[in-house]
């Protein structure tokens, strides 16, 4: 049995006319005909009731649409899975800091998403020994974070570079004794 078949049997029977679905198909009023005898032939059973120039599904007709149907979809499953073997597909669960969530990584997703569209992204923030803790027990894929340089031999970096990091403050002088000089002068990036 062709698929081609069980698409045209379907909308023989959602038409209700042979014409209709030859129209909607592109194919001859003929050619149709001649598909559905064969799938009768095929079935061993009829599948249409022909009353003048009208047609009515038999009930081994009513019972075929289902399967029919299955044929269908399996049919795009096959083909879906044949693309989606080239195409990525899935889960990527990220694991980042809250402030990384909402100020650097939303372009990067939208770039993602125009290049895999099919893959499910979902953020999950914590503190940065959470998201270790996240890695260590499989609930996120990949973590993205903003610290001191980390390396751990039983996981793979796949990259890793100096980020600049600004700090923006009040032009006037603090009214409590200069307290961000102080803690200006004693904090060093790891990076710099």
């Amino acid at each position: 049995m062709e698929i081609r078949m069980a698409a045209t049997f379907l909308r023989v029977a959602e038409l209700g006319s042979f014409s209709r679905a030859a129209e909607h198909l592109g194919y001859s009023q003929a050619a149709v005909t001649v598909q559905m005898k064969q799938l009768e032939r095929e079935l061993g059973t009829q599948l249409f009731e022909r009353i003048g120039r009208r047609i009515r599904l038999t009930e081994d007709g009513a019972r075929f649409i289902p399967y029919a149907q299955e044929l269908l979809k399996a049919a795009r499953n096959a083909r879906t899975f044949v693309q989606g073997a080239r195409t990525p597909s899935g889960r990527l669960r990220i694991g980042t800091a809250e402030s990384l969530s909402i100020s650097v990584l939303p372009p990067v997703l939208l770039q993602f998403h125009r290049l895999c569209p099919l893959v499910e992204t979902s953020l999950h923030t914590g503190l940065i020994s959470e998201l270790f803790d996240m890695v260590r027990q499989n609930h996120v894929d990949l973590l993205y974070f903003l610290d001191k340089k980390t390396d751990f031999p039983d996981w793979i970096k796949v990259f890793e570079r100096p980020e600049p990091i600004v700090f923006a403050a009040s032009a006037s002088p603090p009214s409590r004794g200069g307290t961000i000089s102080r803690w200006k002068r004693s904090w060093r990036s790891p990076w710099l």
